[in-house]
């Protein structure tokens, strides 16, 4: 038996006292539930008294072992208050990130906020250009971090799946019959502006029309959002754009805005070299921005 009660098997306990169950616990703390159990029994043979009562309708701390979660609880708060201070102090130094030119006005410039003032030591040198032009710049060296989107060819990269962000039609706003629900076949039959070939938005905009065994009828092409969004509201054509750009647009009256039919997403994804060794500073901005983007916004 070891002579010692170890971190994790306080974080267990308070876990299994938070949530009322070994599985529900097991599930926050990444671990199997025999695993959990295995360390329950540790712990109740070390301090020499049972900790839980378990019954159908869960695991419960036992009155008498209340001064031993509490106390677990300070001990747990206290270790990851020192982590976190480490963390920060330890956290320095340069990114070079890339992004693609239509996260900035999204979520970006808030996970940048937050970025920079969980690590005030760290200074992010941000670039905006086209995916395929992020995966490159990570394969070279030039970019330590990329934010891009999916559908992405290269498979030599590492990445992760952040958020989900719908896509919208838009139409000029000046149209007799606003559409409500855009159809992908209504929308092939109308002349169509497309984003250039390379970017991430051309690759999932084709992607979207061709699993309707579609495709669009494309008159136009433009490298930046905002002149693809200008080029509709000329009266060129339709277009699909990330809903956060169209609702900007629609709201100063230049386009009209609708949902897809199916509703249709691009996945945004944080792109990085799949070498383990990366620095400390990417691999926090990684951490940091994996766990805020599954935060609601």
């Amino acid at each position: 038996m070891d002579s010692m009660v170890s971190l994790p098997q306080l974080r267990i306990l308070v876990a299994i006292a938070e949530y009322g169950s070994l599985s529900q616990a097991a599930f926050h703390l990444d671990m199997t539930q025999p695993a959990v159990s295995r360390q329950v029994q540790l712990l109740e043979e070390h301090v020499g008294q049972r900790i839980f009562d378990r019954d159908a309708k869960g695991t419960r701390v036992r009155p008498e072992a209340m001064v031993l979660v509490e106390r677990a609880r300070r001990i747990v708060a206290e270790v990851e208050a020192f982590a976190d201070d480490l963390d920060r102090e330890m956290v320095q130094g340069e990114i070079k990130m890339g992004i693609v030119p239509t996260a900035s006005a999204h979520r970006f410039p808030d996970l940048y906020r937050g970025l920079v003032q969980r690590y005030p030591g760290l200074k992010i040198d941000v670039h905006e250009m086209y995916t395929a032009q992020l995966v490159e710049g990570v394969r070279r060296g030039s970019l330590d971090l990329a934010l891009g989107s999916l559908p992405m060819a290269a498979t030599d990269v590492g990445i992760s799946r952040l958020w989900k962000e719908e896509l919208l039609a838009i139409f000029p706003a000046n149209e007799e019959k606003p559409v409500q629900a855009a159809e992908f076949r209504d929308l092939a039959a109308r002349p169509f502006v497309g984003f250039a070939v390379g970017h991430g938005l051309s690759r999932r905009v084709l992607e979207l029309f061709h699993s309707q065994d579609l495709q669009p009828d494309v008159r136009y092409e433009a490298r930046g959002i905002a002149t693809v969004i200008g080029f509709v509201a000329a009266g060129l054509g339709v277009s699909v754009v990330p809903a956060p750009m169209a609702r900007i647009y629609q709201q100063a009256g230049l386009v009209h805005a609708a949902p897809l039919v199916p509703r249709a997403y691009r996945e945004m994804i944080l792109i990085y070299s799949p070498n383990h060794l990366l620095r400390r500073a990417v691999r926090a901005a990684v951490r940091f921005m994996e766990s805020a983007s599954q935060r609601p916004v």
